[in-house]
């Protein structure tokens, strides 16, 4: 399991960013990643957006290397 901590101005800007950003991909990756940073487990993750776990854990290891896969 990866282990996420943001700072609180960066899960502001998610938080934001989550509704706002124009690709709603890009909101669902974000929306992983805020609940993530709220110590939200994998599996609930998962369950909340409607996606497989694996994506959860795609989505995240992306934002650890800035997007990049």
């Amino acid at each position: 399991m990866l282990n996420i901590h943001l700072p609180e101005h960066d899960m502001q800007t998610i938080n934001r960013e989550r509704f706002e950003y124009p690709c709603p991909v890009v909101q669902k990756q974000l929306h992983a990643l805020y609940l993530k940073g709220k110590q939200y487990r994998h599996q609930t993750i998962a369950e909340i957006l409607d996606i497989h776990p694996n994506s959860v854990t795609t989505y995240l290891r992306m934002d650890q290397t800035d997007g990049n896969g």
